[in-house]
């Protein structure tokens, strides 16, 4: 009489269990990087929609300006001033909105046009970063309000970063177009 040994697993079995595993720790790692880039696609779709809503008002007959920061939570944050000059030259801003762009996961950074293709992290609220638009062409207006050096000197892109995965809003300077 023949005993045969029935215990264990054989190596179909093993090889079938290994592939299985393998396939599931891929799907789990690809479901990852997608979740971890969508905080970065969710900030830049963001950003892209207020300033395409703050030249909407900056070409009414309202001036205003926009200021882009990192909070002291490590998110970052868009708020917009309007200024009725109609009404009085030496009017204050009206605080408008306050809205959330990105979570403190999400680096926000810019470059401006004449700093070559180094980028500048955003800064606290005590040193924003201005955005406004010219009535007359529609264009970004250069950043002498966010520093008296900067005359003729123009926002050029603005990136949002976690881990590997970028996001680049490119502007246009002339005509107030994004770029993406």
């Amino acid at each position: 009489m023949i005993i045969k040994n029935t215990k264990g697993f054989s190596m179909v079995e093993l090889m079938v269990t290994v592939a299985m595993i393998a396939l599931l720790m891929g799907g789990a790692i690809a479901g990852f990087g997608i979740l971890s880039g969508r905080s970065v696609k969710d900030a830049a779709d963001k950003m892209e929609s207020l300033l395409n809503s703050h030249k909407t008002v900056a070409m009414g007959k309202i001036d205003s300006y926009g200021l882009l920061y990192t909070d002291t939570d490590g998110a970052t944050y868009f708020e917009e001033y309007i200024v009725d000059f109609d009404k009085d030259e030496t009017s204050d801003p009206v605080f408008v909105r306050r809205e959330l762009v990105a979570k403190k996961e999400v680096i926000t950074r810019y470059r401006l046009t004449n700093s070559g293709e180094s980028y500048t992290n955003l800064g606290t609220r005590d040193n924003p970063l201005y955005i406004s638009f010219d009535r007359s062409t529609g264009g970004f207006k250069d950043l002498r309000r966010m520093n008296a050096g900067y005359e003729n000197v123009y926002l050029d892109t603005i990136e949002f970063k976690r881990g590997n995965t970028v996001r680049q809003i490119r502007l246009s300077y002339l005509t107030g177009k994004i770029i993406r």
